[in-house]
């Protein structure tokens, strides 16, 4: 593969903070041809290093509570196990492994708010079976927000920026968070709500045309076209939609549903770009706890109006705040100083996603009974099949120790 050059990265950079602007736009901030940032998109993609763009759902607009866990491994082969874990259970939406003082996984999952104590027992029985040690769960508050490098990148030049009178900066910052958006009502989602939530968040750069052809592809049962995962009672209801109407009516009714999505339930817009060949920052999670409820609301707002000219990441948690930086050696370690002398309890840690290490799943249609038009809570969906499968793929020996 070619070495990405200075030209490349701009790219990338540009792509990264503004996912939905079309080429011309991107060849303006560049100072560029929209040919030629058409022809450099084409080629990073073939070369496997940008891939598409998506987007984050927001939890509380579809009535789930996100809970963040903390999970400690005693060995290596945990560390798999753990990742067959995450992957069979319905409602995670994120892992990654973390190493340092101790090594384990960051996950994340999206449930029922009803749910908590069947996710509880999940991670009991991850620790009764040993796939783990132990595990620390968190509540999210519903505030998190995820910034993407700046273009330029000032922190590559460490003239360009103070990283002390930036911190400072979060004493001057209104000590409340702003009210959460009120749940919707759900009871009004179809089939097509959800099938188009989900193409939405895994490529927002798909025309609405080309879903609605893949759509149609599928439920004409052509094997050829990009596959959809459609459940049974999705699929009848999808194939009787498109065909007993108008085309006109279709691409009505897909763009109304489509724009009320887009505005109302999807955040954190970005390009999935394999960090594999670009990634020379090193990238740290630090979970702070114990911080009073006005400090929690100065720091996440003082990160949401002082943005960083680095990678972020901040979710603010029952007990404390998670947060994420990606940072030249520099400032890894002015941003750690700042961290260490504010906050009295908090674990630091290095995270690692390349390749299998971390992993995001993309909305899982059929966790929703869209006959009942609600989240599925029973213990056989959320607890006893994930066990049965796990069970199963250990008896067979499906998965790898793949370090």
């Amino acid at each position: 593969m070619e070495r990405l050059n200075n030209f490349d990265i701009k790219i990338l950079h540009a792509l990264q903070n503004h996912p939905l602007e079309p080429s011309s736009k991107i060849a303006n901030l560049i100072g560029t041809s929209t040919q030629t940032i058409i022809r450099r998109i084409e080629r990073l993609t073939e070369q496997g290093i940008l891939r598409n763009a998506i987007a984050s759902i927001i939890p509380e607009r579809l009535g789930l509570v996100e809970y963040a866990v903390i999970v400690y491994v005693s060995s290596i082969d945990q560390m798999t196990l753990l990742q067959m874990a995450f992957t069979d259970h319905p409602y995670t939406r994120y892992y990654s492994r973390f190493y340092g003082e101790k090594f384990g996984f960051y996950a994340t999952f999206e449930i029922p708010p009803e749910s908590n104590g069947l996710l509880r027992k999940f991670l009991d029985y991850l620790v009764e079976n040993e796939f783990c040690k132990s595990y620390t769960l968190f509540r999210s508050e519903g505030h998190r927000l995820a910034f993407p490098d700046i273009v330029p990148n000032y922190t590559l030049n460490p003239k360009c920026f103070n990283m002390m009178g930036y911190w400072e900066k979060r004493l001057q910052k209104p000590n409340r968070f702003q009210r959460l958006a009120s749940t919707p009502d759900l009871s009004e989602f179809t089939p097509l709500h959800m099938l188009l939530l989900r193409e939405i968040t895994t490529n927002l750069r798909t025309s609405q045309a080309n879903i609605v052809k893949k759509f149609k592809n599928q439920t004409k049962g052509d094997k050829t076209s990009d596959p959809i995962f459609l459940p049974d009672n999705y699929f009848s209801y999808m194939k009787e939609f498109l065909e007993n109407k108008a085309d006109n009516t279709i691409r009505r009714e897909f763009n109304k549903i489509y724009n009320y999505l887009k505005e109302g339930f999807i955040d954190r817009h970005r390009w999935n770009i394999n960090r594999k060949f670009t990634e020379t920052f090193v990238y740290r999670a630090f979970i702070i706890k114990d911080i009073p409820q006005v400090e929690k609301a100065q720091l996440f707002n003082f990160f949401l109006e002082e943005r960083p000219p680095f990678r972020l990441g901040c979710t603010v948690l029952s007990d404390g705040i998670f947060l994420t930086v990606s940072l030249p050696p520099y400032y890894d370690a002015k941003f750690s100083y700042l961290v260490w002398t504010t906050f009295g309890e908090y674990k630091m840690y290095s995270m690692d996603f390349f390749r299998h290490h971390g992993h995001h799943y993309w909305l899982y249609v059929d966790n929703f009974d869209i006959a009942r038009n609600k989240w599925k809570v029973d213990e056989d969906w959320m607890f006893n099949n994930v066990v049965d499968s796990l069970n199963q793929r250990l008896k067979e020996g499906r998965f790898t120790s793949n370090y």
